[in-house]
């Protein structure tokens, strides 16, 4: 039996008046059916496949090398869609109305990955025409399986990707696209792709169960909702499963990841929210769940949103001494979940640059961290107990905290800023922090059997807690204070016998209509101290700058000091802001 394609009429129709117009007919989509069990006869006035089983974007025309009126159309079914025959196929134009051409094809079984012989499998048929030059190809980058130049900017140029369109994926917002995009994430796997496009320029994909992807991929979108817009809106991720939305790594070790020797994960340009129907702060868009511990894993989290969820992102801990080795978040929108980014497995360095965090009910940045840690240029608004590092029982590094630049206000809880992890250091320069709204007092660590950090800015106790500090330095306008109800310090500084140093440098200024009280540490008075106490130890000469005026007189209750407890300092001095020394 031969196998042939012809040019419907709709298709000669389109072809003449293309000529006639000086346009070109575009062919964007192939067709597969199954025949109904049997090879059909092409028919030219046929509108529709006898039994369209699968559909998808064509991925190349172009003109045969040997005969300039073959025109060679090909497309590309992927491994993770089969369980049926291909007897027939056709092509469509842009609106996937208008059937362009028919053909018979050779009986074909595309398998299933279930039955063991998943591939992506190649279709191509060839049309006769008298002048090829009428027609082109439009791709649909939300339906092919393309270049990534289509999709994305040139630094994914020359790379494979998937939309996940091209798996059945509805992006409606009311069926649910889990098994779509999970099959997505399996061809992923056994297709060697790095990439998953989920096109969100005016779709939104309902996920009802968590989609596992064990290959280390970018996971991109395009002009997703960079903030919650209402019920109905377009441009999201929408929750709906008992886990998170997505889980990179799925718990499996790097060994069972194909051997892959470096595990970098990307998410970028996508928006998260919960289903409507679910309670609030009760789901996770994004966890990280590899399992194995080692200095080559990274994760970058790219102009992200995520809205009214629990965590945006969650790091798992798999008590290891590295879970994460790098962490960068930028340019993302993170407003009104409970903890914004909560990294409960050990982090070795960290980036948070760039973003809009606000309005997050328990937390913005919340996890294990050692190592470095820079937190530059966020606004970090309307959230309860903003930034907490936490303690790493395994690895006792420490944290060196970098703050700069960061916009504070209207935050609110326990703290702003509390650190009880190990040997921390601490540099701020240049942030704006403003209008405390917090009634509670400090909760210092109780754990004295070894040196520990508690970094703390209070709301209305005090603005910078440290105790056991090793080195503290605010540098410029650190801290820029308005408004605050600062009942007890602005800066209290406890240093262990190990502590270095703590500089005050520059103008710290704009310290404006903060109140303070007569300040008090358990049964130790203290008479009023300006707003800068510092408690150092024996033999450090710290030079600070007192942020009062210059007829402030440090006065230190006698009692306070001990010449037997070599933990102590035996003198302290003070610099005004016109650095001149104050008698003490």
């Amino acid at each position: 039996m031969s196998y042939y394609t012809k040019i419907t009429t709709a298709g000669l129709a389109a072809i003449t008046a293309a000529m006639n117009n000086s346009s070109k007919v575009p062919i964007t989509y192939m067709a597969f059916g199954d025949g109904n069990g049997y090879i059909p006869e092409p028919d030219e006035n046929a509108t529709s496949l006898l039994n369209e089983v699968y559909r998808v974007g064509v991925n190349k025309v172009e003109v045969h090398s040997k005969n300039p009126n073959w025109l060679v159309c090909e497309a590309i079914i992927p491994s993770a869609v089969g369980g049926f025959n291909i007897r027939e196929v056709a092509l469509y134009d842009s609106t996937g109305n208008t059937m362009l051409a028919i053909a018979s094809y050779p009986p074909t079984y595309k398998p299933t990955v279930e039955e063991g012989a998943a591939k992506i499998q190649t279709i191509r048929i060839v049309i006769q025409v008298d002048n090829s030059g009428s027609f082109e190809l439009i791709v649909d980058p939300d339906v092919v399986l393309a270049t990534a130049q289509y999709v994305q900017d040139e630094v994914f140029k020359g790379q494979s990707n998937v939309s996940v369109k091209q798996y059945g994926a509805k992006g409606d917002g009311l069926h649910d696209d889990h098994l779509a995009l999970q099959n997505n994430a399996t061809a992923m796997d056994l297709d060697q792709l790095t990439y998953m496009f989920i096109p969100c320029r005016q779709e939104s994909y309902l996920l009802k169960d968590t989609v596992v992807i064990n290959m280390p991929s970018m996971i991109f979108g395009n002009r997703a909702a960079t903030y919650y817009r209402g019920v109905g809106k377009k441009g999201y991720i929408i929750v709906d499963s008992e886990g998170p939305a997505f889980d990179l790594g799925g718990d499996k070790n790097t060994a069972e990841r194909l051997g892959n020797p470096a595990d970098q994960w990307t998410v970028k340009n996508i928006g998260f929210i919960p289903h409507p129907d679910q309670l609030p702060l009760t789901k996770v868009a994004i966890q990280h769940s590899a399992k194995t511990n080692g200095p080559d894993r990274g994760f970058i989290l790219e102009e992200v949103s995520g809205s009214r969820l629990k965590n945006v992102l969650h790091i798992k801990d798999h008590g290891v001494q590295t879970q994460l080795a790098t962490l960068v978040v930028e340019k993302c929108t993170i407003s009104n979940n409970s903890i914004a980014i909560l990294a409960d497995g050990n982090v070795f360095g960290a980036r948070i640059v760039g973003n809009q965090i606000e309005q997050n009910s328990s937390g913005c940045i919340h996890g294990v961290f050692h190592a470095a840690l820079t937190i530059h240029d966020n606004m970090l608004e309307g959230s309860g107990n903003t930034i907490y590092i936490k303690d790493h029982n395994i690895d006792r590094n420490g944290c060196y905290l970098s703050l700069e630049g960061n916009y504070f206000e209207l935050n609110y809880g326990d703290y702003l800023i509390k650190m009880d992890s190990y040997k921390n250091t601490i540099f701020s320069k240049g942030n704006y922090v403003s209008g405390f709204l917090s009634s509670d007092g400090i909760t210092p660590n109780t754990d004295r059997n070894r040196p520990t950090d508690h970094f703390l800015l209070t709301n209305t106790y005090t603005m910078v807690y440290i105790y056991d500090a090793l080195s503290v330095t605010f540098y410029g306008s650190a801290s820029l204070l308005e408004k605050n109800n600062l009942d007890k310090y602005l800066l209290y500084v406890e240093p262990s016998k190990y502590f270095k140093e703590i500089g005050l440098y520059k103008d710290i200024n704009r310290l404006e209509n903060n109140s303070y009280l007569t300040k008090n540490i358990g049964n130790k008075v203290l008479t009023e101290l300006g707003e800068i106490y510092v408690l150092g130890t024996s033999g450090t000469y710290i030079n600070s700058k007192l942020l009062s005026s210059a007829n402030d007189i440090l006065e230190i209750n006698a009692s306070f000091f001990s010449n037997s407890d070599e933990d102590y300092i035996q003198y302290l001095t003070v610099i005004d802001t016109n650095n001149n020394r104050l008698p003490s």
